[in-house]
């Protein structure tokens, strides 16, 4: 392993964080990876959903087409596809290549019929307001994922065993996400939440939250790759998908830079930062989807260093980027 790459290993390792950064064989580091949005395989995903004894023809079938749904991206017009499956239903949006899953839930069914009942009785003009307009319809208490206990366990293990069945390869724990409780005026209470998780490769966790680009004129959002469930009560409910295809991969020949290099790039953003907030940014290194200059539909995933000041669990919050291969900073 190059001398670089233990250095900037050993960094991580003091950071309690040690990621291990080799793909491919010992030496090498994580390739630049091009990818590609969109043009799902519905039948392959389909047959990892379904349930033993589905009959696949009937289910691919029975596809329903909803043309204009969703986002054009990069010229292509969107359509969603719709599959119904034995206690579920899944959507794909295409150019995206979104995947919805929605699993039938008697849970779901009645706080829908709880919230529509509650609407009805005290927000008939339908403004999420009570007659005195000042009033929300209900209040809503949350917390962080991470501090959800048994919820956010329930979450981890249903969106791994997921992950599993689909080939995808988690972080072992959510990045993001809240438990609410929602009470009305009645007292009625729901209780409900959601959890995102990051997803892995080649060793490197990949950014999850989606990256402006200034690329163009008008600029237009960088996709991340993620899983994110949805619940009510005990019940998974939903689950979206966010990821992209793998055209090729391109070894990167040189040495990837030092972290130290690579927070002088950033010191004067870290350093409003930690004045701002009297902390120190959690460091690791992650692959980020950047632009690719083929268009929107396309990004690149380079290795990157990553700064960021909402802790560990968390990716929400001021990020500054540093491209690991290149030194450049990622804006």
């Amino acid at each position: 392993m190059n001398k670089r790459i233990m250095n900037m290993a050993a960094a991580l390792s003091v950071m309690g964080m040690l990621l291990p950064l080799s793909a491919g064989g010992e030496g090498t580091s994580a390739p630049i990876l091009y990818m590609r949005l969109g043009n799902v395989d519905a039948k392959a995903l389909i047959e990892k959903l379904a349930p033993e004894g589905t009959d696949m023809e009937s289910v691919l079938a029975g596809r329903q087409v909803m043309e204009g749904y969703g986002d054009d991206i990069g010229g292509v017009k969107a359509h969603r596809d719709l599959y119904t499956l034995e206690g579920m239903t899944v959507y794909v949006q295409e150019p995206s290549g979104e995947i919805t899953i929605e699993w039938d839930s008697e849970i779901k069914t009645e706080y829908e019929r709880i919230q529509e009942q509650q609407r009805e009785k005290y927000d008939p003009d339908g403004d999420f307001y009570l007659d005195d307009g000042r009033t929300m319809l209900f209040t809503r208490d949350h917390r962080f994922i991470e501090e959800a206990g048994e919820a956010a366990e329930h979450a981890t293990r249903f969106a791994q065993a997921l992950a599993k069945k689909l080939g995808i390869e988690l972080l072992p724990n959510p990045v993001g996400g809240m438990v609410y409780t929602q009470t009305y005026p009645d007292g009625q209470t729901l209780e409900m939440g959601d959890a995102r998780f990051g997803m892995v490769r080649h060793g490197l966790p990949v950014e999850s939250l989606n990256y402006w680009s200034e690329i163009s004129r008008m600029g237009y959002y960088v996709r991340a790759e993620s899983m994110s469930v949805e619940w009510c009560e005990d019940q998974i409910t939903r689950a979206t998908i966010n990821t992209y295809e793998v055209e090729s991969a391109e070894a990167w020949e040189g040495d990837l830079i030092p972290l130290e290099e690579a927070r002088s790039a950033v010191e004067d953003e870290i350093e409003r930062m930690k004045n701002a907030t009297g902390m120190e940014p959690f460091v690791d290194i992650c692959y980020m989807p950047v632009p690719d200059p083929r268009g929107e539909l396309y990004a690149r995933f380079v290795p990157a260093w990553r700064f960021r000041f909402l802790g560990a669990e968390r990716e929400e919050g001021n990020c500054h980027r540093v491209n690991a291969c290149t030194g450049e900073v990622i804006r």
